[in-house]
């Protein structure tokens, strides 16, 4: 994602990490040996799962402006592969996913600002 994020500076994207009930230093622990410089978002009471209607870990959502998710992915993904990339490229232009798994679906909630682990 860290990769993802550096090739995609200057045009509008931005990627936001949730962790689901780890503690903060573990948090933090994990995003200095990775170094990460996106924003990592605690979920210590575990309520991102059922707001984004998630049950198995991870999950990847693609969200655009207007906070509709317009793309998801249950389980592992390399954000670098072709096919990735040429779906955020087409979500960016304004098109819909190829492999039919956008959905316009509006979001039930956001984690608050005050979750967010200080980069």
């Amino acid at each position: 994602m860290q990769k993802l994020k550096e090739e995609l500076a200057g045009r509008p994207f931005a990627i936001l990490a949730v962790n689901y009930g780890e503690s903060e230093p573990k948090v933090a622990d994990f995003a200095r040996r990775l170094a990460v410089d996106f924003p990592l978002l605690l979920d210590p009471n575990q309520d991102a799962p059922r707001a984004w209607r998630v049950r198995v870990l991870p999950a990847s959502f693609l969200v655009d402006a207007e906070g509709r998710v317009r793309y998801r992915v249950i389980g592992e993904i390399d954000w670098k592969s072709s096919e990735a990339t040429e779906t955020i490229g087409r979500l960016m232009r304004g098109e819909r996913s190829s492999n039919g798994a956008a959905r316009e679906m509006a979001l039930a909630r956001l984690l608050p600002p005050s979750a967010a682990l200080d980069r």
